[in-house]
């Protein structure tokens, strides 16, 4: 049964297969995109990028916004991350919200992220986020159905992006 854990080096080589996925699935995940794929490949780099996901726990003068970051693990396999921003700032208002995530390709469509960010939201409510701000392209069915599927309420829609309000509170039994 998969669970949230910490990110962790040993999972470097499930990790760099999903990223490969992402990348031969066509367009990335706004988060794979983001990966440095080539500082990663190797294990000093992933233990590097780990270490970096740490660090965001706490603000930085580079970073205004903390930020949670948990690995979503079956044995030893990679099945996605998810991250929850523990406050907002204007960018975030905008595109990314209180949490992101991503379910590498393979194992989309299984119920992963349903399970994912329902299993976030206490660690969210624990950080003081109690209605979390959730954003998503309006044309990513996928991802607005998980929302919904986990209590989120559409608040806003527009030519770019879908808001969406859930709250985190005794969220475990959702």
């Amino acid at each position: 049964m998969p669970q949230l854990i910490p990110p962790h080096p040993r999972f470097h080589a499930s990790f760099l297969s999903a990223i490969e996925e992402f990348r031969a699935a066509g367009p990335l995940s706004d988060w794979a995109a983001h990966v440095d794929y080539e500082a990663v490949r190797g294990q000093e780099g992933f233990a590097a990028y780990v270490r970096d996901l740490d660090l965001r726990r706490v603000a930085s003068a580079e970073r205004s916004v903390p930020e949670s970051t948990l690995f979503w693990i079956e044995g030893e396999e990679f099945l996605g991350r998810i991250a929850v921003r523990h406050r907002l700032n204007e960018r975030l208002e905008v595109m990314g919200g209180h949490i992101g995530y991503a379910i590498r390709p393979g194992a989309q469509g299984k119920g992963h992220a349903t399970a994912l960010l329902r299993a976030v939201l206490p660690l969210a409510y624990a950080v003081g986020i109690d209605d979390a701000l959730l954003t998503t392209d309006p044309d990513n069915h996928g991802s607005r159905r998980v929302i919904e599927k986990c209590g989120g309420r559409l608040v806003k829609q527009g030519p770019d992006h879908c808001y969406y309000r859930l709250r985190t509170g005794g969220a475990a039994e959702v």
